[in-house]
């Protein structure tokens, strides 16, 4: 959000003079990069699709209410 916030106020600058217009495009390329990371943080379909799956696995065996053994305790 920062990177877009510059971006524009750098295009708002090129309009005024055109020698500003000049870091525009290292501008724009921070924001792709900026966008680049954030995208690449996100989980991916496998992903979401395990937790899913995991969760759904959990839920069964809780409504059987047969517990595995553990030597701690469920509360």
């Amino acid at each position: 959000m920062d990177r877009a916030l510059i971006l524009i106020d750098e295009s708002r600058a090129a309009l005024q003079s055109p020698e500003a217009a000049r870091n525009l495009s290292s501008v724009t390329k921070d924001v792709t990069l900026a966008l680049n990371d954030c995208v690449n943080c996100l989980p991916g379909i496998k992903d979401v699709d395990d937790v899913v799956a995991n969760i759904d696995d959990a839920a069964q065996i809780l409504a059987m209410n047969e517990y595995p053994h553990t030597s701690k305790p469920y509360g």
